[in-house]
C-alpha cells in the first residue's frame, strides 16, 4: 500500500490477491508448416501390393486446404488425380490416407506429388508439397501367380501299350 502516491502525497490502496489484476497469456505462434514423417510403403519401397491405400504421416495435425495429389507412373504421365476433398483423400490427425480409384499395375513404379497448397496444419500453415518422383515412390509387387501346374505330355503317352520295363518315365508340364 505504500508503494506509490499521487502528486499530493496520497497512498495507492495497493494490490493484493488475485481479483484485481490477473491475466493469461497467449499460446506461443505456431508459423512451422507440417512436414512428412514417414510414408507407407516407404519411399523407394519394392513389392507393394497392388490394392494397398498410400499413407504419409505428418509431423502435426493436418486438414484439407485446395489442390490435388497426384499419382504418376514412373515415366511421368499421370495415373491418377484426386482433389483432396475427394472422399479418397481421409484424414485423421496427422496422418493422410489416400485411397486410389484405379488398380495400380503389377511390377510398375509410381510416385506421388501433393501441391503446395492441397494440406495444412490447424493453424493455417500450408505444407509445402511434393514435386517430383524423389519423396514418395515404390514399385508395385509382381502378379501373383495361383495357377496350378498342368501335364502337357507324358512319355510313354496315357494309355500306351507295350511300354518297355526300362524305359524311362517322362511328364511334361
Amino acid at each position: 500500500p505504500t508503494a506509490i502516491e499521487d502528486t499530493n502525497g496520497n497512498d495507492f490502496a495497493g494490490i493484493s490477491g488475485d481479483a484485481t489484476f490477473n491475466f493469461t497469456t497467449a499460446a506461443p505462434v505456431d508459423n512451422t508448416p507440417p512436414t512428412i514423417v514417414s510414408t507407407t510403403p516407404a519411399d523407394d519401397a519394392g513389392n507393394v501390393a497392388v490394392g494397398d491405400d498410400l499413407v504419409i504421416t505428418f509431423s502435426e495435425d493436418i486438414v484439407a486446404d485446395t489442390g490435388n495429389i497426384v499419382i504418376f507412373n514412373a515415366d511421368g504421365t499421370p495415373f491418377e488425380t484426386i482433389p483432396v476433398g475427394d472422399p479418397r483423400i481421409t484424414i485423421a490427425g496427422d496422418t493422410l490416407t489416400i485411397n486410389p480409384n484405379g488398380v495400380l499395375a503389377n511390377s510398375a513404379g509410381y510416385y506421388v506429388e501433393i501441391d503446395p497448397t492441397a494440406i495444412e496444419d490447424t493453424n493455417g500453415n500450408d505444407f509445402a508439397g511434393i514435386s517430383g518422383d524423389a519423396t514418395f515412390n515404390f514399385t508395385t509387387a509382381a502378379p501373383v501367380d495361383n495357377t496350378p501346374p498342368t501335364i502337357v505330355s507324358t512319355t510313354p503317352a496315357d494309355d500306351a501299350g507295350n511300354v518297355a520295363v526300362g524305359d524311362d518315365l517322362v511328364i511334361t508340364f
